[in-house]
């Protein structure tokens, strides 16, 4: 089996969060989880899709699950989600695929981020 490293996302206050490899598909589907609420239910889950569409395009879909937990009852009492797909050409540079990250974050109001493959740690660009 496969393996995949760890990745740390910044929450609202600027915080790092651990999500750790839940599973993996080899070329295909790798997904992570944040357990740091402490509860069995509700954890905030990261996860990629790749797959190749027609021709030589590569599609690939990010999705971020974050619910909300009752501090009281420890119950989901609702999930909110993002997911951003992108379409790249196998001939793309990573220059050009970054260029959809930074576009996309600007678009959003935020500053532009990579994560970095060898620590797994998002890093402003």
């Amino acid at each position: 089996m496969a393996t995949i490293a760890n990745i740390i996302l910044k929450d609202s206050a600027n915080a790092n969060k651990t999500y750790v490899p839940e599973r993996v598909q080899t070329g295909n589907y790798a997904s992570w989880v944040n357990r740091d609420q402490g509860t069995t239910v509700g954890n905030k889950r990261a996860s990629l899709t790749v797959r190749a569409t027609t021709g030589a395009y590569e599609k690939r879909s990010f999705k971020i699950t974050l619910p909300s937990v009752d501090a009281v009852t420890g119950d989901v009492k609702y999930t909110n989600s993002v997911t951003v797909e992108t379409k790249t050409a196998e001939k793309a540079t990573l220059a050009e695929k970054q260029e959809l990250v930074y576009s996309l974050a600007a678009m959003l109001g935020l500053t532009p981020f990579q994560l970095s493959v060898t620590t797994g740690e998002a890093v402003s660009g």
